[in-house]
């Protein structure tokens, strides 16, 4: 049980640096700012670096939506349940 919590937790920190890693980039090739993206979805600039630096453990994915979507970039996210593992956390 411990190592399937270990492998999720590796996983959801290799999303978050990969939404981390492409929002910088795109960012940087509009030329913006941390705080020219936040004014544009209406958030403050401390919202935008938190993202970017994967600073808290919770990621605010409505946040990280509208930041793609005023960057002209669509994203799905699909969350998927697999009832085989669905005792995988009841541990904690």
């Amino acid at each position: 049980m411990v190592e399937d919590t270990d492998q999720f937790g590796k996983g959801i920190k290799l999303l978050r640096e990969g939404i981390a890693n492409a929002l910088i980039q795109l960012r940087q090739e509009a030329g913006l700012s941390q705080k020219d993206l936040a004014e544009m979805v209406d958030y403050n600039q401390s919202a935008v670096s938190r993202v970017e630096n994967c600073k808290h453990d919770s990621l605010d994915l409505v946040l990280v939506y509208k930041l793609f979507k005023c960057m002209g970039v669509d994203i799905e996210m699909n969350f998927l349940y697999d009832e085989d593992e669905d005792d995988m956390f009841a541990n904690e």
